[in-house]
């Protein structure tokens, strides 16, 4: 799977001499080796699941690189500052559910929105074949979160 990676004009991204070591930037981003590897994790995962397996992985192999993105999560996306970033989506999803009326309001995120969510509202799930060894759920490809109301009792 890997075989494919850093084809084209810009070299190889394993001549490690290109890539500057990793370290944590003023705004709390990593940048160097991981956030490279992090963008290719991405990249990947997303050329999969809409169909186009550039990098000729099998679903396990990305099931499988997936919990490096989930530990740099836990790194840069969760904690106060994610949780700051989510509270004007909490208090909107509060205010929805406590209108007493049918319908159904859609939020859209991302995996930080999730994150931020987890933290914010102490949320733990799981997942088939997408598992983390940390606190943080893990958020797979096209994941959402589903808050309902019941009309009839209230809860």
């Amino acid at each position: 799977a890997v075989g494919k990676i850093g084809i084209g004009a810009g070299g190889s991204p394993f001549e490690l001499k290109r890539i500057e070591p990793s370290s944590i930037a003023d705004d709390g981003l990593i940048i160097g080796g991981l956030d490279y590897i992090r963008f290719v994790i991405a990249q990947a995962t997303h050329l999969y699941w809409s169909g186009n397996n550039f990098y000729d992985s099998t679903e396990r192999e990305l099931r499988d690189i997936l919990q490096w993105n989930y530990w740099l999560r836990t790194v840069t996306e969760t904690g106060p500052d994610s949780m700051m970033r989510n509270v004007a989506l909490v208090e909107d999803i509060l205010a929805d559910l406590e209108r007493n009326e049918p319908g159904t309001t859609v939020h859209a995120g991302h995996d930080g929105t999730q994150d931020g969510l987890s933290d914010l509202l102490s949320l733990m799930w799981a997942t088939p074949d997408f598992e983390t060894s940390n606190d943080v759920p893990p958020t797979p490809p096209t994941s959402s979160l589903l808050f309902e109301k019941d009309l009839a009792t209230g809860e």
